[in-house]
């Protein structure tokens, strides 16, 4: 048998979804009977495979023709899945004495998912930034969430700064 193409649309790209990889291969004697998304390890009759779980998929096409004979192994790149949203673990900086001080918040945050906290962001999701900290002037409520590369985004952390005072006593 011949592969001409393994479609893969996620192909290296982070996904928060299913990703299903699509094997084209065609035997003119005996027929195409199987296929392999993992270079001959596991069979399958299907010519498409659905991947569902977090992780790192590399896919190495092989097709096997009903008299056994099986194709040279065709690359199809790599399937990269992370579903957990990634999450806030701390929030630093909050001063709990009175200053006269911009504060600065710097967040510390995880994602189990696997792809990595890309983005931060201050105000609830409407703004996102590559820097995990924030410098505030003045008291106020901050809503904090972070952004994994394949898209996720946490729960909010809510920060409420209070003890800036910047005005001089009269």
């Amino acid at each position: 048998p011949k592969i001409s193409q393994v479609n893969n649309p996620a192909n290296g790209v982070w996904k928060n979804t299913n990703v299903t990889v699509k094997i084209t291969a065609t035997d003119n004697l005996s027929g195409v009977a199987s296929y392999s998304f993992d270079n001959g390890s596991n069979w399958q009759t299907s010519n498409s495979k659905t991947y569902s779980s977090n992780g790192t998929y590399t896919i190495t096409a092989k097709a096997k023709d009903n008299a056994t004979n099986v194709s040279s192994a065709v690359s199809g790149g790599t399937v990269k899945i992370d579903k957990s949203a990634p999450s806030v673990s701390t929030v630093s900086g909050n001063p709990t004495s009175w200053t006269s001080s911009d504060v600065t918040l710097k967040v510390t945050a995880a994602d189990t998912g696997g792809s990595g906290v890309a983005s931060y962001s201050f105000d609830n999701g409407d703004n996102w930034q590559s820097s995990a900290s924030k410098t505030f002037s003045k008291n106020q409520t901050v809503n904090i969430k972070v952004k994994d590369t394949a898209g996720n985004v946490s729960a909010v952390k809510e920060v409420k700064i209070t003890k800036i005072d910047k005005t001089a006593p009269t």
